[in-house]
Order: C-alpha cells, then structure tokens, then sequence
C-alpha cells in the first residue's frame, strides 16, 4: 500500500514547524526539509558546489558560511536561485527514499514540512498551507532567532507560491486553536 505525503508549507514564522512537531507528538511521520537541507550541507560534493557558485569564503572548515551566504545570495536572485538548486534535487531524493523507506514500514501517511513548495515538482498527494500575518510572523521569527526584520522580510520575500495549498491553516491565535485545526485535517485523510 502507498502511502500519502502531504506537503506543510508556508512563509518563516508561519507556525509549520508548529504544525509538524505536533503531528510529531501525535505519532506520526514527519520529514523536515530544513534538517534535509542541513545534512545536505555537509555533503562534500554541496560544498564544493557551494564554493565555486560563491565564492572558498563561503565554506569554512568544511561547513557553510550561512551568514555570508544569506548576504550573498539575498542580494542576487540569480544568484539565489543557483544556490537553491544545487540543494532542490538532492533534498528530493532524500525526501524520496525517507517515503520510499517509511511505506514499506507500513506507514499509512508521511508529513513534509517544506517551506519552498515550488522548488521542485513532487507528486504531494495533498498541500497544507500555515499563514499567519506578517507582523505576527516578524515578532514569532525575531523572537526565535535573534534576527532583525529585515532579515525575516528577505526571506519572506524569496517564499512566493504558486502551487495552490489543498488546505489553509490560518495560525494567528493559540497553538490549541492550530492543534484543532490540525486534528480536523487528520480526520479528512484517514
């Protein structure tokens, strides 16, 4: 039996994460494109992808340079764009062998938190879209990472969509008011 995998997207500080630890919790599997992209990273053959897109600056001691790369490929959309795509196609195998792995465990549906929806085509059997307005977004993500506004206005700016969500989950209230949310989706799909 294939399972289903349903993709959680929305902009940085939507509350997808929200979303996924909570399925998470609930016994479910969930894939985090985020981790994927981190363990990518650390493939030799990324780095050295990295490093001749951006510069030998931009891995040190066998590590990306994040700080300087957001810089660099923020201020650049072709630039952004080429980056992102030495990561699109691995993150996509990655994510293809984790479902692959996941149905053959009996696994009846897998979650994918995956904030760029359209960076590569996957056949998601449905999408759950988390918004949240922007200035609750700001303050969520400020407060996090320690980062300014207007770094969370970049990113913001590059997370445009044009696959439309299945389902949309407004996440402006309490995290109950998602959770309820969620589980009135859950019940939809089993």
């Amino acid at each position: 039996m294939k399972c289903k995998v349903i993709a959680i997207t929305g902009q940085i500080g939507s509350g997808k994460s929200a979303v996924g630890k909570y399925l998470q919790q609930q016994g479910y599997s969930v894939l985090d494109c985020d981790q994927i992209s981190r363990l990518v990273a650390d493939m030799p053959c990324v780095q050295q992808n990295v490093a001749a897109l951006l510069g030998e600056q931009s891995v040190v001691d066998g590590k990306l340079n994040r700080p300087l790369i957001r810089k660099i490929i923020f201020a650049d959309d072709s630039l952004y764009s080429r980056y992102n795509q030495i990561f699109f196609d691995q993150i996509k195998q990655e994510i293809t062998t984790a479902v692959c792995r996941l149905s053959a465990q009996g696994c009846r549906v897998v979650f994918v938190e995956i904030p760029l929806i359209d960076a590569f085509y996957y056949p998601w059997d449905a999408i759950w879209m988390v918004q949240s307005e922007v200035f609750t977004r700001i303050s969520r993500v400020t407060q996090r990472d320690g980062v300014d506004k207007s770094d969370v206005l970049a990113v913001s700016s590059k997370q445009n969509y044009q696959t439309a969500p299945t389902h949309t989950l407004i996440n402006d209230g309490t995290l109950h008011d998602l959770y309820a949310k969620v589980d009135d989706l859950v019940k939809q799909i089993l």
